[in-house]
């Protein structure tokens, strides 16, 4: 018993962090591509999007390699 819920404290803390990386990264896509919108002039926010399309794609592709 006292095993089985080790693991599922040990998942637990997995995807937790999985998930608290993908915030901390998809903000800094954020902040990094507003700053080069604005930079380039661009009235939205096209490079913002598309860094943070490519980070949700990177971590994604990772989370399904760890499962798989």
């Amino acid at each position: 018993m006292e095993n089985k819920q080790k693991k599922s404290n040990r998942h637990f803390m997995k995807y937790t962090g999985w998930g608290t990386t993908l915030f901390g990264l998809l903000m800094i896509a954020l902040f990094a591509g507003k700053k080069v919108d604005v930079y380039m002039g661009n009235e939205k926010p096209y490079i913002a999007l598309v860094l943070m399309m490519v980070v949700m794609i990177i971590q994604f592709y990772k989370l399904i390699k760890d499962l798989g």
